[in-house]
């Protein structure tokens, strides 16, 4: 009988094991080398590496998991399992076999995952050693490359389908060259500021707020704008190499409410990011905070900073297909801020198969009867 934190040389009966070697295995974020263990290791070798919220990605069909790795005192002691987009747990590789590294080692067993296809992460918290070695599921399941599942949906009204999309609303940070402006101010952790913060919102990818302090959960580096007059931020974005931040808001400069939190994202620091937000207060007080920059690296910058307002839902009418279900369906969780809003902007037309798979709801609305104000699809 297998035992946790011991190791499984070979898989059970009722058990298939994929190696490390195996491509539908993705090693992303970080730097990940093949680590050859000689006959110790299975197929002699594992995937290593030494960067924080380095990841390994793969799908599974079946109901049962087991993570085999290979582990040392020194090794990293804090590696999490996100099945399905869900936290599930973590588990360690910092401990020794009798005294010495741990070869094949069962380090996590998670059981009634639930039948269906899954889409699983292994995310490395610090920036010790992680060996992965190998994967144990049914013997009757599949393992799979990663993909996340596709969630969306057609409207459908008489003989026609329709799509739903956003236009981004007006920037409400007007271009700063100093801290104050008639609309408001910037705010931020300028005492470990090595750049002023207002060139943060300067409209400039050249200019940025930089520190070289190392941020950490206890002191987090951020950036913000206190407007004069409240304002309902729907979107923000930003250049920069964060990898774990919050976007806040605040009606007093002290309570702060988390409105979007990001974790494990691919630092980019060529590209512009924007993130939508369900956000329907006002509040004075809008700042992205980070606890995590690009890792091995204690320079943070942060530039072009914007924060948006309404973004007005336009009506797209669109074939009924599978292809168009993908490229034009509506995400869960959108919403319509007023009725008012949609106009038709677009006819798409092309040569596709009917739709013959998922669900359709149909649900009659008297708008003489019924005057929506808000629609959340999701």
């Amino acid at each position: 009988m297998a035992v946790l934190k011991q190791p499984l040389v070979n898989p059970e009966s009722g058990w298939n094991r994929y190696d490390d070697n195996d491509s539908r295995f993705s090693f992303v974020n970080g730097t990940w080398s093949n680590s050859a263990g000689g006959t110790q290791d299975y197929n002699t070798t594992t995937m290593s590496t030494l960067t924080s919220n380095s990841e390994v990605r793969f799908n599974m069909t079946g109901n049962k998991l087991r993570i085999i790795c290979q582990t040392w005192t020194s090794f990293s002691n804090s590696i999490e399992v996100w099945i399905d987009g869900k936290f599930v747990d973590s588990f360690t590789t910092a401990f020794s076999i009798n005294s010495a590294n741990g070869y094949r080692v069962l380090v996590f067993e998670k059981l009634n995952i639930g039948e269906g296809e899954h889409f699983v992460k292994l995310i490395t918290k610090q920036a010790f050693t992680f060996r992965f070695d190998a994967v144990d599921i049914d013997s009757s399941a599949t393992l799979k490359a990663y993909k996340e599942p596709v969630s969306k949906f057609l409207i459908s009204s008489e003989d026609k389908t329709y799509s739903l999309y956003k236009v981004v609303g007006k920037p409400l940070i007007p271009l700063m060259d100093a801290y104050d402006d008639g609309v408001g101010s910037v705010i931020g952790s300028a005492s470990y500021s090595t750049g002023y913060t207002w060139k943060a919102f300067d409209n400039d990818d050249t200019t940025a707020y930089g520190t070289n302090f190392t941020p950490d959960s206890s002191k987090p580096i951020y950036v913000g704008f206190r407007f004069n007059d409240p304002v309902c931020v729907k979107r923000y974005s930003f250049l920069a190499g964060l990898r774990t931040f919050k976007f806040m808001a605040s009606n007093n400069g002290t309570t702060w409410d988390t409105l979007d939190t990001k974790t494990s994202l691919v630092s980019n620091t060529s590209t512009t990011q924007a993130f939508d937000i369900q956000n329907d207060k006002l509040y004075s007080y809008y700042k992205l905070e980070a606890t995590l920059a690009t890792s091995g690296n204690a320079w943070v910058s942060i530039f072009s900073v914007q924060f948006y307002g309404l973004m007005p839902s336009i009506l797209l009418e669109c074939p009924s297909s599978e292809d168009s279900y993908i490229q034009n369906g509506i995400d869960k969780g959108f919403q319509i801020d007023t009725v008012e809003e949609l106009n038709v902007k677009q006819h798409i037309k092309e040569d596709s198969i009917p739709l013959g798979s998922g669900k359709l709801f149909r649900q009659p609305i008297d708008r003489e009867k019924h005057q929506a104000s808000k629609i959340i699809f999701g």
